[in-house]
């Protein structure tokens, strides 16, 4: 049950606070006379957690990988090169889109997804899943096998032209650490660039032996196989690369430099409010502690298992120092179910009102039939018929009102499931959508009878009541 993801980030959107702020702004209740002022909460949805060493080792040490896949991720920024002939290609990134946003997003990450998850939601394309022991990535294209025409240029392809799949699997890039990306002047680390390095890029690239210098191989080409995710186009690399990359940049002469020092030892960094040291570090690859950590359950008994873990960590701790997750699923049902009930509360107030409206309209229908038989209830109470015995009469004929109308109503239903399935199947890629249950239909018939029954009481005591004598001179 790969789509049951819980996430443990260092900085997260706490949906729930959402819902809640929501909810209580809904529910507040306007001051009397006047305007009063309060402390707007800016970032109330925004939380963060410290994601210690303390943590990582009770979940390495817990039962949780039995349970799940666990993926660590972690925040850096790694240089990308690919040599295209003589010339170096470097990272792509998509067009930044203002006003929302002024720098590019890369289209080279490591992989957030378990080898199972990736296995069942991706098709192969060409070549093959990458092994996630070995350094290798997949390309992600969509549906029509189509890249962005960046990363297209970072892999030296013309953009208007079909490229074979061969000439992309098996291609490899490589991805220079700290030691390889910056060269240090003064005390000031500054990253090589194409432009003023390019020899001794080149050089770095081509020397196999270098350990600063990662290569990773394209191992296939892969393509999602549902509706139910979605991930950009893009080169995604084993968690193995990652960690590799950690390990080097941790030991790097940068990231050392940095932690003696309060300023920034990088150029064009600058360390403030909203950047601090630990960001720059961050930045840097200088923690092997993740910034991310993704767990897949196995399945869905599973899940309630791994929750148990997560949750005991924080027993007796206080509130900074607890770690919360992020339940994916939880969340997006939580949100679909606060909008599900406000609208199944105005569906419950129509059909509430159309109850009361065929109640009344069955009670008015029985008092009319009482009308127009009344002579009959003369004569039925001079051949010694009971008041009960009249009652019953009409009280019977609710009843079957109730039932032919439930059952008619239940076998038009049977009849219109498959055609709506027809119509859902497409969109939703279920074609069991809508469904009645025998018992529920049992129940809706039952039901039915019973208001009937209930609307038709009063005509019926009403004809059980009439005089005889007054009943048989009715014409």
């Amino acid at each position: 049950m790969q789509d049951y993801l819980l996430e443990v980030s260092r900085s997260y959107t706490d949906f729930s606070a959402i819902i809640n702020a929501n909810r209580d702004r809904v529910e507040l209740e306007p001051v009397e006379g006047g305007v009063v002022g309060y402390e707007p909460e800016i970032s109330f949805a925004f939380a963060t957690n410290d994601i210690t060493q303390d943590y990582i080792n009770y979940i390495e040490n817990s039962e949780l990988s039995t349970h799940g896949t666990i993926v660590y991720q972690y925040d850096y920024k790694a240089q990308y090169y690919y040599l295209d002939g003589t010339k170096l290609n470097t990272n792509p990134t998509s067009n930044p889109q203002p006003p929302f946003s002024f720098e590019g997003t890369d289209y080279i990450n490591q992989s957030a997804f378990s080898y199972d998850f990736v296995t069942e939601y991706f098709d192969i394309v060409s070549g093959s899943y990458y092994n996630p022991s070995n350094y290798e990535a997949v390309i992600v294209v969509d549906e029509g096998h189509r890249l962005p025409n960046n990363i297209m240029t970072f892999l030296g392809v013309s953009q208007n032209t079909i490229i074979p799949f061969e000439n992309l699997v098996g291609q490899t890039f490589k991805v220079f650490t700290n030691n390889a990306m910056y060269k240090e002047n003064d005390g000031i680390f500054t990253a090589k660039n194409t432009n003023v390095d390019t020899a001794d890029l080149l050089s770095l690239y081509n020397d196999e032996s270098n350990q600063n210098v990662i290569t990773v191989t394209i191992s296939g080409i892969i393509k999602v196989n549902t509706d139910f995710v979605s991930v950009g186009e893009g080169i995604y690399y084993t968690p193995k690369v990652a960690e590799r990359i950690i390990e080097l940049n941790t030991q790097s002469d940068v990231v050392v430099a940095q932690r003696a020092s309060e300023t920034s030892v990088v150029n064009g960094v600058t360390i403030s409010l909203n950047n601090t040291k630990e960001d720059v570090l961050y930045t840097l690859g200088g923690y092997d502690l993740p910034s991310g950590i993704l767990v897949y359950p196995n399945s869905f008994d599973d899940k309630e298992a791994i929750l148990n873990i997560l949750d005991a960590y924080n027993i007796g701790k206080d509130e900074k120092a607890q770690v919360n997750y992020v339940d994916t699923v939880a969340s997006a049902v939580g949100m679909i179910k606060t909008v599900m009930d406000s609208i199944s509360a105005v569906l419950i107030a129509f059909a509430a009102i159309s109850l009361f409206v065929s109640s009344v309209m069955i009670g008015i229908i029985t008092y009319t039939s009482v009308l127009e038989r009344t002579k009959e209830i003369g004569v039925l109470r001079s051949i010694g018929a009971r008041k009960k015995d009249i009652s019953r009469v009409f009280n019977a004929e609710a009843i079957l009102i109730g039932l032919f109308a439930g059952t008619l109503g239940i076998i038009i239903t049977y009849l219109l499931v498959p055609v709506v399935n027809i119509f859902l199947a497409e969109p939703t890629g279920n074609d069991q959508i809508a469904q009645l249950f025998y018992l529920h239909a049992f129940l809706l018939i039952a039901v039915s009878v019973l208001l009937t029954f209930i609307a038709g009481l009063i005509p019926a005591k009403i004809a059980s009541n009439k005089d005889p004598v007054a009943a048989l001179r009715s014409e």
